[in-house]
């Protein structure tokens, strides 16, 4: 699936103003009667095809949900949400610090699957609440 917002070169959160800004600044670039460059009539092809799903609130909103389900299959994205930190990481953190603090109870074999079952139904719920936000 080819993503528009890179074809566009904005952000995903971007506007509609800006969308159709950076359409119309690449349609100067790339328009074959403007551009002597032989890959122009595929460049301008692709950027039609990108501004109107992008362009239009529910094209865009069935795009947007389309890609997301293409981030859980494991596809590349672009990330949405800036994090300076990535989710591992905190994650990683998360745990260390139990096994601190909890250490002598994670000896037992069923605090410890409780456990274990609670980190893995934070982490996959968060990835649905990642996925799902507008």
């Amino acid at each position: 699936m080819r993503d528009y917002y890179v074809t566009l070169q904005v952000d995903p959160r971007a506007d509609r103003e800006v969308i159709e800004a950076a359409y119309r600044r690449l349609a100067r670039k790339w328009h074959p009667d403007r551009s002597p460059a032989p890959e122009a009539a595929a460049k301008m092809q692709d950027l039609n095809e990108a501004y109107e799903v992008l362009g239009d609130p529910e094209r865009r909103r069935a795009y947007d949900l389309s890609r997301a389900r293409g981030a859980s299959r494991g596809a590349r994205v672009a990330p949405r949400f800036g994090s300076s930190i990535p989710f591992t990481v905190l994650a990683t953190a998360a745990v260390l610090l139990a096994i601190r603090f909890f250490g002598p109870l994670l000896r037992v074999p069923l605090t410890l699957a409780v456990i274990c079952g609670v980190i893995y139904w934070l982490v996959r719920s968060a990835g649905r609440n990642k996925a799902g936000r507008r």
